[in-house]
């Protein structure tokens, strides 16, 4: 039969032949994953908790209750230092607080002057005498 027609044979698309076996190797994988995460034992919480606070022993003590303003502390080891501003005589004073010996002492100062803060001396030393009110 020399004029026959040719029957092509029937032959599937890839796609539809491996299309199965994908399906299983992922259900098969996924499985495995749920199966590791749900068999992996669990990492024990920690608590940690901290320690009660430590509360410091205070004594409230008064500096300086006199008229006018009290301003500028400095303080140093048991040593307070300050400026004592009595705005009724309109004079200023630097004072030392020491609280060893509970004493409040004016620094003296010469006739005619005054202490005044001075912006330029005020990191290095802290205070500056001057002969203006």
């Amino acid at each position: 039969m020399p004029n026959a027609p040719v029957r092509p044979l029937p032959v599937r698309p890839p796609d539809v032949v491996h299309a199965p076996r994908r399906l299983v190797r992922r259900l098969v994988v996924t499985g495995a994953l749920v199966l590791a995460i749900v068999a992996a034992p669990r990492a024990q919480s920690v608590v940690i908790t901290p320690p009660a606070p430590i509360t410091p022993t205070m004594t409230l003590t008064t500096i300086n209750n006199g008229p006018g303003n009290q301003i500028d502390p400095r303080v140093d080891g048991n040593l307070v230092t300050y400026m004592s501003i009595d705005t009724t005589l309109r004079t200023s004073q630097v004072r030392d607080f020491n609280f060893s010996s509970n004493t409040d002492l004016g620094i003296p100062v010469g006739s005619g002057a005054s202490d005044t803060r001075c912006a330029q001396a005020l990191a290095e030393a802290g205070w500056s005498r001057s002969r203006q009110c």
